[in-house]
């Protein structure tokens, strides 16, 4: 880290991620000559064993030593990506290479959601297309970004589903009622200009998200057998891709077959409208009328202090958009608290390096959660936090030397000899 700290250039960057060992971080670089390059950077063990069962993702017989580690995979063969073609580079944790085409060595099996990764690409290339320059503002608002890949995906399906199943629609009354207003709100999302968007206003987030992860439940858990391992549950972050994917492609798939129903074998269609049902069960146990159905009711932003241990300290709750899945994240993890996010962006950051370039120390624009003190009793203790809740930013300077800082930037001077 200190090599990487006091790199001036690309060279330096390369030498320090070859020397890095633990733990895994992906280092994304850029500097003002225009270089950038992404290095997903740890030491990956080699073991002396075949197949993804032996390669660290259960518990090996260790007496025999037919499962020992026989080094590392070598630096150059680590995937990476140095000045690429398409001219950017993007991660948000997500399985970084494709493991049909890097067959050479097994990295690892747990990676994050693919759906931000898959809208930061589908932003920045939109923008290499048409020639976009990226302007800061530009860069603030993908940072701030609600929309929902995952809904994209799944919403049109659930509706086609619908559809297929009621052609003539259904009643407007009864138990019939909350699933009209649901569908007609889902399909009104579908052709709005908040199109996909995890607005904190509006009641279609909450239809679609609960749906999900219910939906997601619905299939998984009567196979793998345990009623605690939800899609949100984080020891499994890929679910929702794989639910995806057999929704997609393989609807029929034995994944869908409800084990308990021994003379129906339910398919893809099945469980979205029995999950669809027990959505307004839910919705309606845990919001009551659906006028309260907002996402911002349901999707309750809650940074505690010591994990909530002294709640007096904890910083004040607010209904949030966005979620799980969108750029600017806000992740509730159902298996953990229903209705209350713990997870945001830790930090918020844009470099301007045409600035940079030109000698401008105000290059850099900064938002993170909280403060500068950790000390409840400091002023200082949430000051940034009311900017990061409004998506809004501080600039930051980047001094070359102490003679760089304006004499109104510095609160005191301290000299050591």
């Amino acid at each position: 880290l200190f090599r990487l700290n006091k790199a001036e250039g690309i060279s330096d960057y390369l030498d320090a991620m070859e020397v890095y060992s633990y733990p895994g971080q992906n280092f994304i670089f850029a500097d003002v000559e225009g270089n950038i390059a992404l290095y997903p950077k740890a030491n990956y063990p080699v073991r002396n064993a075949t197949g993804t069962k032996k390669q660290g993702k259960y518990i090996l017989n260790g007496s025999n030593g037919e499962d020992e580690w026989t080094g590392y995979i070598p630096f150059d063969w680590i995937p990476h990506k140095i000045n690429p073609d398409q001219m950017f580079l993007a991660s948000s944790n997500q399985r970084t290479v494709n493991t049909t085409e890097y067959t050479k060595y097994y990295t690892a099996y747990a990676f994050a959601l693919s759906y931000r990764g898959r809208r930061i690409n589908q932003i920045l290339r939109n923008i290499s297309r048409h020639g976009e320059k990226i302007t800061i503002e530009r860069m603030k608002e993908i940072q701030t970004d609600y929309y929902d890949i995952g809904a994209q995906e799944f919403v049109p399906l659930l509706l086609d589903v619908f559809d297929a199943k009621y052609p003539t629609g259904v009643s407007d009354s009864g138990e019939w009622e909350l699933i009209n207003k649901s569908i007609e709100t889902l399909k009104a999302w579908n052709k709005s200009r908040n199109r996909w968007i995890m607005d904190k206003d509006l009641i279609a987030p909450t239809i679609f998200d609960t749906w999900l992860q219910i939906y997601g439940n619905f299939t998984l858990v009567d196979e793998i057998e345990n009623a605690s391992l939800g899609i949100s549950n984080s020891i499994v972050p890929e679910l929702t891709d794989f639910l995806e994917n057999i929704t997609r492609f393989n609807p029929t798939s034995k994944w869908f077959d409800n084990v308990s129903t021994t003379a129906i074998v339910e398919n893809a269609s099945d469980i979205m409208l029995i999950a669809l049902n027990q959505t307004m069960e839910q919705l309606s146990l845990d919001l009551g009328n659906f006028t309260n159905w907002r996402w911002g009711n349901y999707h309750v932003m809650d940074i505690r202090y010591l994990e909530g241990m002294m709640p007096e300290f904890n910083y004040p709750q607010y209904g949030c958009s966005g979620s799980g899945r969108t750029i600017n994240v806000a992740w509730d993890n159902e298996s953990v608290e229903v209705g209350y996010v713990h997870s945001g962006p830790s930090m918020r950051m844009i470099v301007d390096f045409e600035a940079l370039s030109n000698g401008s120390i105000y290059s850099g624009y900064l938002s993170f959660p909280g403060g500068q003190s950790g000390n409840p009793l400091s002023k200082h203790y949430n000051d940034n936090y009311q900017y990061w809740k409004e998506n809004e930013y501080h600039k930051i300077l980047f001094p070359r030397s102490i003679d760089d800082y304006p004499t109104n930037e510095i609160y005191s001077t301290v000299i050591f000899s």
